[in-house]
Order: C-alpha cells, then sequence, then structure tokens
C-alpha cells in the first residue's frame, strides 16, 4: 500500500518505537494545540476500528481513549515522522487512512469522512513530513539555483496560492560532507521559527529522490538590489530596514538560535514596490545553529566582510561557543554599508577581505557617519570588537537612534539629508569573494547563497519564453539533445520522481 517506508531522515535506532506509552503528567497548552479531533484504531484482537481522540502540537502527537477519558495514553515525538494519505474505495463506501512513518515503523489510522480527512491534512502539514508533493503542487518556472538546490515558483491546485520551493537531491547530499546534517539542522531551525520578518517555512515534502521545502513567497527581491536601483537612500529608510532586521534578530536571540549568514542577498522584501510599505525579511539559515548545543556543526563559517571578530578569528581545532550577539556584529556591518556606500572591510578577493575581516579595523572617520545625529554613537556600539561589551539586538532597538529616525515615530527632527553610495559596487565584490572563496585552502566554511532564497528576480538560464528552460540549462544534456523540443521545467524536473516511483509500482 505505502510507496516506499525508507526515509532520508531515519536513524534506523534500536529498539525505537513510534510510540511511547510512558507519558507522565502533561498539561497542554491550549496555545500550543495545531488540531485535535478523533479518528479511527484499529483493534488487534477483533480487527475492528474503534475512535480514539487525538491532539497535535508542534513538537507532540498525544493519543487519547475519548474526550470523556481525557487521560493520554500514548505519545508519538513529531521530529522526521512523515505521513502518507491513502484512499480506499470498495462498491459501499470510501475510507481515508494516515499513515505516520518513521524508522521503518509505521501506524495506520483511518477517517470516514472527506471533510474531516482534508481537515487533518492540512493541520498534519504544519508538523510532519509530507509525501504528495507532486499531488498537490504545479510547478510554474525554475527561480533560482545554486550549486546544491534549485528554487521553483509552484502553485497549490487547491488553493492557487503561490510558494517558493526549495529542491535538494538526496543522492547529492548524501554526497557532500555533512550535507545531511546540515539541511536537517536547518529545517529544525525553520521550524522553531516564526515572525513577521523571517521566511516562514509553509510544509517539508519527501519523494523518492528528493526532499522539498516549501517556502513562503517573497517577490520584492534582494534588499540592495532596491536600494541600488536608487540613488540615494534616506536615514528614515535605514532605519525601517535596521528595525526589521532586529526586531528578527531578538526573536532569535529569545530562542538562542544564531543566524551566522547576514548579509544584503539574505534581505530579502516581500513586496514588490515602495520599501516603505513593503515587509523585510530574513532567509537562509543554512549556517545557523541553536547557541547552547554541545558542539556546531560548522564552527567557523559565515561570508567575508561580514562575520564577527569571534567567528572569524576562533581557533579551528577547539569546540567554541558563542552568543547571538555575533549577528548583531554582522548587522552592524550592513548598517555601515547602508550609510557610507562601503564596506569596512573592503578588498579585491576573497583572502584580502577574509584578512581585513579578521583585523576588524574599522574607520570611524567617514563624514557621512558625522551628519545625522545618534548613527555614529549605534554603529559603534553595534561594531564592537569585544561580544562582552557589544549591544544586543534588543538593547540596540531601543536606542535613540530609532527615537530620532523611525518614520512611524514622533520625531520632530527635520529630514534628514539622503546618503549616496554605489551600493551595487560593494555588493558585487563581496559576490565575486563567495565564488573565489570556493577553491579557498582556508578552514572557512562558506555557503553560496542568493540564487537560492525563493525571490522572484534571480531566474537563471531562461529562454525568451517566461517559465520554459531548455534541457542543456538544467541536467541531463543528452537527454535534451535527443529530444531537440524545450521542455517546462515542470515536466522535466518535478515529475522525473513521479514517473520514477509509477515505474517501481
Amino acid at each position: 500500500m505505502t510507496q516506499f517506508i525508507e526515509s532520508f531522515f531515519d536513524t534506523n535506532a534500536p529498539g525505537f518505537k513510534l510510540w511511547s506509552k510512558k507519558v507522565n503528567d502533561v498539561k497542554l497548552n491550549e496555545d500550543e494545540v495545531v488540531f485535535k479531533g478523533p479518528m479511527l484504531k484499529m483493534n488487534r484482537k477483533n480487527n475492528k476500528l474503534k475512535e480514539r481522540y487525538f491532539i497535535l502540537t508542534p513538537k507532540n502527537f498525544y493519543y487519547l481513549k475519548s474526550l470523556k477519558m481525557p487521560k493520554i495514553r500514548g505519545v508519538m515525538e513529531t521530529s522526521w515522522v512523515r505521513v502518507e494519505y491513502i484512499v480506499e474505495e470498495n462498491e459501499r463506501e470510501q475510507r481515508y487512512c494516515i499513515r505516520f512513518i518513521k524508522n521503518m515503523k509505521y501506524c495506520d489510522f483511518w477517517i470516514p469522512e472527506e471533510s474531516d480527512f482534508k481537515a487533518w491534512k492540512l493541520a498534519l502539514a504544519k508538523v510532519f513530513i509530507q509525501s504528495d508533493f507532486h499531488i498537490k503542487f504545479n510547478a510554474i518556472k525554475m527561480i533560482g539555483k545554486g550549486s546544491f538546490a534549485r528554487v521553483y515558483l509552484v502553485e497549490d491546485k487547491d488553493t492557487k496560492a503561490k510558494y517558493a520551493v526549495k529542491a535538494f537531491s538526496k543522492e547529492y547530499l548524501m554526497s557532500q560532507s555533512k550535507g545531511k546534517e546540515s539541511l536537517m539542522n536547518e529545517i529544525e531551525i525553520m521550524q522553531m521559527v516564526h515572525h513577521p520578518n523571517i521566511m516562514n517555512l509553509q510544509e517539508l515534502h519527501e519523494s523518492k529522490n528528493s526532499i522539498y521545502l516549501v517556502l513562503e513567497l517573497l517577490e520584492g527581491g534582494e534588499l540592495f538590489n532596491y536600494v541600488s536601483s536608487k540613488n540615494s537612500i534616506s536615514v528614515a529608510e535605514i532605519c525601517r530596514v535596521m528595525r526589521c532586521l532586529l526586531e528578527a534578530l531578538s526573536y532569535l536571540s529569545d530562542k538562542k538560535i544564531l543566524h551566522r549568514d547576514l548579509k544584503p542577498e539574505n534581505m530579502i522584501l516581500k513586496e514588490k514596490g515602495d520599501l516603505g510599505n513593503a515587509t523585510l525579511k530574513l532567509v537562509d539559515f543554512g549556517l545557523a545553529t541553536v547557541a547552547d548545543v554541545p558542539e556546531y556543526l560548522f564552527k567557523r563559517c559565515g561570508t567575508p566582510g561580514y562575520v564577527a571578530p569571534e567567528i572569524i578569528n576562533a581557533p579551528s581545532n577547539e569546540n567554541i561557543h558563542y552568543t547571538s550577539k555575533c549577528d548583531v556584529f554582522s548587522a552592524g556591518v550592513i548598517f555601515y554599508i547602508l550609510l557610507t556606500g562601503k564596506s569596512p572591510f573592503d578588498g579585491k578577493s576573497f583572502q584580502e577581505i577574509l584578512n581585513q575581516n579578521k583585523l576588524c579595523k574599522i574607520d570611524f572617520k567617514n563624514p557621512k557617519l558625522k551628519k545625522n545625529p545618534h548613527v555614529l554613537e549605534l554603529l559603534v556600539k553595534m561594531l564592537e570588537v569585544n561580544p562582552v561589551k557589544r549591544i544586543s539586538a534588543r538593547e540596540a532597538l531601543a536606542d535613540e537612534f530609532f527615537r530620532y529616525y523611525d518614520p512611524n515615530g514622533a520625531s520632530t527632527l527635520a529630514p534628514a539629508e539622503p546618503i549616496e553610495g554605489n551600493l551595487k559596487e560593494v555588493l558585487d565584490k563581496n559576490k565575486a569573494a563567495v565564488r573565489e572563496a570556493k577553491d579557498a585552502t582556508d578552514s572557512f566554511v562558506v555557503r553560496e547563497g542568493g540564487v537560492i532564497n525563493g525571490e522572484m528576480n534571480t531566474v537563471n538560464e531562461t529562454n525568451s519564453n517566461a517559465g520554459i528552460l531548455s534541457f542543456k540549462n538544467v541536467e541531463r544534456k543528452k537527454q535534451a539533445e535527443e529530444n531537440a523540443k524545450r521542455e517546462s521545467i515542470y515536466k522535466y524536473v518535478l515529475t522525473k520522481d513521479a514517473a520514477k516511483d509509477e515505474t517501481a509500482r
């Protein structure tokens, strides 16, 4: 009945059980409940279906005998559990089954009514790994690609809502050092965060050959692309950008999460149009970590020119830990660039920028930093070399700078003079350094980004027809040459798993 049992995320731990009956007194917080309701469970003694009651939270799935007997009888941890949806038909009725699978173990629950089945599916998609990607979504076009992932614009067949889907090849991930661990870490962290200024992970899907992250679609493009298209940027606009960024960092700090790869490419506008009306989102948690885990997956990582000194100068052979103030420093670098149109760590090569970043000697004498009150004071606090003395994100939000320049505040100051600078040049130089870093021998971990964040202005290698790519621009060039005509990215990429599954049956 099931298409496949073994999962990319399985750990195959000895003695694993999907359900645990060792449940201590649990006080459920209604604010944490995602969904609750009855399903039918097969009685092994008489092979009859009996109604049971279930409560779903982000971390646990609870099993009760009934609402009249509310004692929790069992619990399933939701992490890395996959669900499959099965419809059985006979002459008299249609029955709906939900199958939960992990580590080669599975259990089935049944739902008589289609409306209840759909309600459960909608709720379960928020928590569990899904397996119906090809059934649920239509792909429209590829909107970005990197060395380890591609992003597609897709549409939900039922709701017509559009999303960005980040697709990973299982085979490729398994061939890379720490590939599997890195993706699992990224997913776990994204499942923990829900904030207006952070890109939202909508659903996680797994097929026979791929992992799909269904992400919130961001149509406004990179922040710096927007800024570079203008002749100047106002201090009030910079204030709004920094408030959004620091609000996100303050939230992450409360959850003890370090992003560790703050840079202009990872700040995306959700909507097209004016900056004053758009929502700024922080994206790409590929190098993120929880601050207090025993050992970081990557100890020295980030993008040269933006990295905090405690990270970039840390010994690579030691089990180091640091605080969320490392992200405040990176935010300070972005603040500096917006204010001056220059990078504080300038250089013509990866190594030169890396060396400048390590030395961390910042020129605060730029005349643009002294034109407006409170700008320099906040910048110096954010770019403090010593993390103990450095300001936190929450403290930065309380700084006088935001009282004076917040466009929604009650400032009585005259409008500040617009700031001019060639931000595109700064951005291009750092992107070139990242590309060069692939061949660097330094132990510093750099993650390629920019084109894989689900933004609508990063379409690569398209032909003249929107949404259509030639085979030679995707993969398997031989197949493209044999079939001369151009194919849609949906027909070629997103249906290949479905075709293989069908052949295997």
